[in-house]
């Protein structure tokens, strides 16, 4: 996250590729309790999978 704020993406997309579906993700979960018509539970749950998968790629990428 503070490479992040520090304007540096790139190294912090290397560091963790799942940063941004997890902002994403909370952006979602935030607008969801402020308003819950403007997002479903069916938008919020796709990009909760799609987070996962980043997480899951991440890694492998890493790790393998």
């Amino acid at each position: 996250m503070v490479l992040l704020f520090k304007g540096e993406y790139a190294a912090s997309f290397q560091i963790y590729p799942a940063l941004f579906t997890t902002l994403l993700f909370l952006g979602f979960i935030g607008f969801h309790f402020m308003n819950s018509r403007f997002f479903s539970q069916k938008l919020i749950f796709i990009v909760a999978i799609i987070n996962v998968l980043f997480m899951i790629a991440g890694y492998i990428y890493k790790h393998i």
